[in-house]
C-alpha cells in the first residue's frame, strides 16, 4: 500500500487588500494589537449579514472548487486524487485512492471525525469563514463588493500566537449569495506554510488565495455508505499505513 498524505485545503483562507489601521507592535516581543475598526453604516451591516446567512441556509453549495456541502453536516471531496466524505460524526475514505491491492472486499474506511479533519474537509472547512463574517460589525459596500474587518486573537488564527490579528475581508456577491471572500491577515504572528516571511516563518502580512462559493442548491446528495462496503480504521504504523488529518491509520488486515 503506497502512503497517501492529504495536503492541508484549510491554507485557502488569506489574500490581498490593505486597509489603514491603528497598529501597536511591542517591537521586542513582536506582538501585535489593534485599535477596533470603526462600526460602519448599521444598514449595510445588516443587509451584509442577511446576504451570509442567506449563504448559510442554502442547502448546499460548492466551496472552493474542491469541496460540496450539504447542509448540515456533510461534505465530498471533489478534488481529483482525494475520495473523502463526512456525514456527521464520521469519516469515510475511499480505500481504492490510498491501496494498490485490487482484493479489498470493502470500499470505503471510516474513522471518527476529529477537529483537523473537520477543518480540511469537514462542514467547518465549508462554513467557519461565512460564520466569522457574521459578526463583523465594520462593513462598507461598493455595489456587490463589501468590505468587513475584523480584530481577533492571534490564536484564533494559528494556535500558539499570541497578541492579534486584523483581518480585511473583501467579498463579492452575486444573487445575494456570497460568492467569494478575500481575507487578508495583519499582523505579527507565526504560520506554518511558506510565504512574504521574516525571521523564519513570522509574518506581518499573510496571503495566500481568494475562497469561492457557487452551485447553491444544485449539490447533489451525499449519502452515507453502506455498512457492507464500510470498514472501520484502525490506528497504526508501518509502511502499510496512512495519514489523515494527524493520525496514521491502516486497514485491517484480519
Amino acid at each position: 500500500m503506497r502512503q497517501w498524505i492529504p495536503k492541508s485545503l484549510l491554507a485557502v483562507m488569506t489574500a490581498l487588500a490593505l486597509v489603514s489601521v491603528v497598529l501597536s507592535v511591542q517591537t521586542a516581543a513582536r506582538i501585535s494589537y489593534f485599535s477596533t475598526p470603526p462600526a460602519g453604516n448599521q444598514v449595510i451591516a445588516t443587509i451584509f449579514r442577511t446576504v451570509v446567512q442567506r449563504t448559510l441556509d442554502a442547502p448546499g453549495f460548492t466551496y472552493n472548487q474542491f469541496l460540496n456541502y450539504r447542509a448540515p453536516d456533510r461534505t465530498a471531496v471533489i478534488a481529483p486524487g482525494v475520495g473523502i466524505v463526512v456525514v456527521g460524526s464520521e469519516t469515510y475514505v475511499d480505500l481504492a485512492r490510498i491501496s494498490s491491492s485490487r482484493q479489498l472486499s470493502q470500499k470505503w474506511g471510516e474513522t471518527p471525525l476529529t477537529p483537523l479533519v473537520d477543518n480540511q474537509f469537514g462542514p467547518t472547512a465549508a462554513t467557519q469563514v461565512l460564520k466569522m463574517l457574521l459578526s463583523a460589525v465594520s462593513v462598507t459596500r461598493a455595489g456587490d463588493h463589501f468590505t468587513a474587518q475584523q480584530v481577533v486573537s492571534a490564536n484564533s488564527v494559528e494556535p500558539g500566537n499570541v497578541g492579534q490579528i486584523l483581518i480585511t475581508y473583501v467579498i463579492d456577491v452575486n444573487d445575494d449569495y456570497v460568492t467569494s471572500v478575500t481575507p487578508t491577515y495583519h499582523g505579527w504572528f507565526f504560520v506554518p506554510s511558506p510565504g512574504p516571511t521574516v525571521d523564519e516563518n513570522h509574518v506581518a502580512t499573510y496571503q495566500t488565495m481568494t475562497i469561492t462559493y457557487g452551485n447553491f442548491g444544485n449539490v447533489v446528495p451525499i449519502t452515507l455508505p453502506s455498512a457492507s462496503e464500510t470498514v472501520m480504521l484502525k490506528p497504526c504504523s508501518g509502511p502499510r499505513s496512512f495519514v489523515l488529518g494527524n493520525e496514521r491509520l491502516c486497514v485491517p488486515t484480519g
